[in-house]
């Protein structure tokens, strides 16, 4: 069952960014996710590999995108899900960019479906410098996850538009 109310965020009006890297000449920059889950008591316990999945690669402002095959997870219904992105100028990448954390689920697992993740890259060249930046957090840099999947405790009650058929859309914003 997919749910369209996760990590309860917001896009704003203006991006937040974080700086990938400064360079010489134009790079291609990767960007990934990590992925955990986190009980109640902020016990964390990965549920991607140990390094950086669905990397992604530009050299220019752009929306890039790429996927992952999440596995089937068991979850308390006090779990919530954290991500974090990771950029770098080399694959896999390993530097911690931003975190970004749900509500708890009320779930009983993860389901297995492949996300797909978006990742706004941002360009721009100041006194000769290229700078990269990961922009994320408002419709001009929809950095997103789409197809995040869960099992929910009990069947919700539909809003008006929202079903469980829908792929979710999770708006990567602090």
């Amino acid at each position: 069952m997919r749910n369209d109310e996760i990590l309860g965020l917001v896009q704003t009006l203006s991006c937040d960014q974080i700086l990938l890297t400064v360079e010489l000449t134009i790079t291609t920059c990767y960007l990934g996710i990590r992925v955990w889950k986190v009980d109640s008591l902020g016990v964390e316990t990965e549920i991607t590999s140990g390094t950086a999945v669905a990397i992604a690669s530009g050299t220019a402002s752009a929306l890039i995108s790429a996927t992952w095959n999440c596995p089937e997870t068991p979850l308390d219904s006090t779990d919530k899900i954290r991500v974090r992105v990771y950029g770098d100028t080399y694959s896999p990448p390993d530097t911690l960019l931003q975190t970004f954390d749900s509500e708890a689920l009320d779930a009983t697992k993860l389901d297995a479906v492949t996300w797909t993740v978006y990742y706004y890259l941002y360009r721009t060249r100041v006194a000769g410098l290229y700078y990269y930046y990961f922009r994320y957090g408002a419709s001009t840099c929809n950095s997103r996850i789409e197809n995040f999947c869960f099992t929910p405790v009990s069947l919700p009650l539909f809003k008006a538009g929202l079903h469980p058929s829908k792929p979710l859309v999770v708006i990567l914003a602090e």
